[in-house]
């Protein structure tokens, strides 16, 4: 655990942990509550100690990760949300599964809303799910 936050959690990978950082400390000055910040640092195998207690701890967890969500750990920690390991909702961010044109990282990473900004967006959108 990189950050202790509230009610939900940001498991993050690769370049994705750095943005997560940013967005723990912008929370507070958006009135939003903070993110516990997680890098998983791994996707196989999965850390299940860790996946248990990011679910059962915190009401909601996003993941983000610089890969495609199809087949990454966002879809990996969902499926054990619905198995056994905890109640916590999950929604992933992460690159799509369609055609990527170029761009330099900053601008995919702006496309897909994988910014600090992005990230506090896609919890306030997944707090009203």
């Amino acid at each position: 655990m990189l950050r202790t936050g509230d009610s939900w959690a940001v498991a993050a990978l690769g370049n994705a942990v750095p943005i997560a950082l940013e967005a723990h400390d912008l929370a507070s000055s958006r009135g939003i509550p903070r993110p516990t910040v997680v890098d998983l640092r791994f996707i196989k195998p999965l850390d299940d100690d860790v996946v248990a207690w990011l679910l059962k701890s915190h009401k909601t967890v996003l993941t983000m990760e610089d890969g495609f969500v199809t087949g990454g750990m966002g879809e990996a920690l969902a499926a054990r949300a619905g198995n056994s390991l905890g109640g916590g909702r999950v929604f992933t961010l992460g690159v799509p599964d369609r055609f990527i044109p170029h761009a330099t990282v900053e601008e995919q990473q702006s496309s897909f809303s994988m910014t600090a900004e992005g990230l506090l967006e896609a919890f306030a959108h997944a707090r009203q799910a």
